[in-house]
């Protein structure tokens, strides 16, 4: 795993959801949460539409195209493997910041978050 995907990997473990392909959704709506905010889980930009949060692909090499699905599987195929991410952490501010959004999610549910982000934003 690289940077980006441990530090996506310990945002996701905080709060409570699975870096899998099949939770890809939550992931990306997680992320894009925590964007707004201004915590950087993901080295990619995630967009804002009515089905939820996306993340488009992006040229990053002679055709070689990425996204946060791809970020995602490329964890996933590493598995569980505690040894890649020991020594990593969070930092306090973020881990702050993340807990107020991980109480949101708790509270209201993600996908109604992200409905209401979209109503206040597609308002604009």
């Amino acid at each position: 795993m690289d940077r980006g995907q441990i530090i996506l990997k310990l945002g996701m473990d905080f709060l409570g959801i699975p870096v899998r392909t099949e939770c890809y959704r939550e992931i990306c709506n997680a992320a894009y949460l925590a964007q707004e905010i201004g915590i950087h889980l993901s080295s990619f930009e995630l967009y804002l539409n009515e089905r939820g949060a996306f993340s488009p692909r992006r040229k990053i090499g002679h055709d070689i195209y990425s996204n946060l699905f791809e970020e995602v599987r490329g964890i996933e195929r590493n598995g569980e493997r505690k040894e890649i991410i020991d020594g990593w952490m969070l930092d306090k501010n973020t881990l702050e910041r993340l807990k107020e959004l991980r109480a949101k999610i708790q509270r209201y549910g993600l996908q109604e978050l992200i409905k209401k982000h979209y109503s206040a934003n597609s308002s604009l």
